[in-house]
């Protein structure tokens, strides 16, 4: 089941956090950088960002992936997709990227960025039909490969 998070719920948000945590330290070790901006969030920092959240949830209750995105005009900014490691392989990212391509109406651009080690992501962009717009190094060593997907 998939339906948006309330971050103004404060259980709902800490579970968010934690999953956010555990999925964003995999990708910390894939790519060699620790320094990833969400693995550093606050229960009340994340709760103020303006990023809309919609979260995969088993049994109800246990949420086991998220995404988020922002949107300006008609284009859709990804900004996180997480899945909890026990949860891998097993077609959340892709079920929230769907999802997410058809959440908003009047959109003609979808745009998301990973570590360019990031290998698991940058498959699943480009399955799902995103192209590589730009590779850019944000310190020796350590780049991101951003994407973009016209709809």
């Amino acid at each position: 089941m998939i339906r948006k998070l309330n971050l103004q719920h404060e259980v709902e948000a800490q579970h968010l956090l934690d999953l956010q945590q555990k999925s964003y330290t995999v990708e910390a070790r894939l790519i060699g950088y620790h320094d990833i901006p969400p693995l550093h969030d606050s229960l009340e920092r994340l709760q103020q960002c303006t990023e809309t959240f919609y979260g995969y949830f088993v049994k109800r209750q246990c949420l086991v992936g998220a995404i988020s995105y922002k949107r300006e005009g008609r284009v859709l900014d990804i900004h996180r997709l997480m899945v909890h490691p026990n949860h891998f392989r097993k077609g959340i990212a892709a079920s929230l990227l769907q999802f997410v391509e058809r959440a908003e109406d009047g959109v003609d651009t979808i745009t998301v960025a990973t570590g360019t080690k990031n290998k698991p992501a940058i498959h699943l962009y480009r399955r799902f039909g995103f192209r590589e717009t730009e590779n850019r190094e944000l310190t020796p060593g350590i780049s991101m490969t951003f994407f973009e997907k016209t709809c």
